[in-house]
């Protein structure tokens, strides 16, 4: 029993080291008073710039519609192609195809190896989702965790 709260203590004295290693605390106060001490410099200005139908263009007016009428054309979507070529271009393309056998080996159900195996394989000081516990976390507990990811990943 003592050697597993013992083991238990150094996982989380670990744990807190792995955290003070990734998330170093940030002087907010000094950094609010360097930022007020030294502002940003105000942007340059752009005095001219070249448009492909107009040529080169000085006036602020003149650029404001460059600026718009380009990024009009950027976000504007195109239109989908026709699906006859869509067909047309899958008949001629040569795609591998998958034999019967990997197809079912790629829609089996995961193992509980599988998922140890992956867990195990993941780079260290990582976090693989977005809750912020790394990798060696899941490392410890995963003979706990892989049957619960298992039901969740085969669902």
């Amino acid at each position: 029993m003592a050697y597993a709260e013992h083991l238990q203590r150094l996982r989380l004295i670990d744990y807190k080291a792995y955290i003070q290693r990734t998330h170093p605390e940030v002087d907010k106060s000094g950094a609010l008073l360097a930022r007020l001490i030294h502002p940003t410099p105000p942007p340059t200005p752009i005095l001219t710039i070249h448009s492909e139908t107009q040529g080169v263009v000085n006036t602020q007016l003149g650029i404001n519609t460059v600026f718009r009428d380009f990024y009009a054309d950027l976000y504007t979507a195109p239109t989908a192609p026709p699906d006859t070529l869509l067909i047309e271009y899958l008949n001629k393309a040569r795609l591998p195809q998958i034999t019967p056998q990997v197809r079912e080996e790629l829609g089996a159900d995961l193992t509980v190896e599988e998922i140890k195996g992956a867990v195990r394989d993941m780079s260290s000081n990582k976090t693989p989702v977005s809750d912020g516990l790394p990798v060696e976390l899941y490392n410890i507990y995963i003979h706990k965790r892989a049957p619960q990811l298992l039901k969740l990943y085969n669902y």
